[in-house]
């Protein structure tokens, strides 16, 4: 688990400087034997929001599957699940993480480019500062770190 938040602008879109398309073309080579991905992420744009990535063959999906239970009062946890949630906090970000799991073809070989072009996207020291100054207004996140890629609501 990583324990900055990911900044998906500068991966999926490329920023002004190139740097941004550079980490989209080695995020792309990289997941090229990738058959099935899965797992929890932290987007830079809400310090509320838990999303769940999901891609299989060329299908991917981001989907908001709710809050971190870090958001939310531990009185309103189920208590039947309390301590299983609270094995998930970290440090000072709770159950925020990017938790992404890969299967494919060459994994043992990919592993290193997956995890070189993904660590590409967190947030710097700079920007994780930033983050944390802003993380109460939701408005001024998405302003500072958009993000590209549609994000369907649970149902």
């Amino acid at each position: 688990a990583m324990s900055n938040a990911l900044g998906m602008s500068g991966a999926a879109a490329g920023s002004a400087d190139g740097e941004g398309a550079e980490v989209d073309s080695e995020l792309k080579a990289a997941l090229s034997g990738v058959v099935r991905s899965k797992g929890f992420l932290w987007l830079a744009q809400s310090s509320t929001a838990a999303m769940y990535w999901s891609h299989a063959g060329a299908h991917f999906e981001l989907q908001l599957v709710g809050r971190w239970w870090d958001t939310v009062p531990r009185e309103q946890w189920p208590e039947w699940q309390a301590e299983a949630i609270a094995a998930d906090f970290e440090g000072e970000e709770g159950d925020r993480r990017q938790e992404i799991v890969f299967i494919g073809l060459g994994m043992d070989t990919a592993r290193a480019k997956i995890t070189k072009a993904l660590d590409g996207c967190l947030l710097t020291d700079e920007e994780m500062a930033m983050y944390k100054e802003n993380a109460a207004d939701l408005q001024e996140l998405v302003n500072r770190f958009p993000n590209p890629l549609p994000v369907k609501s649970m149902q």
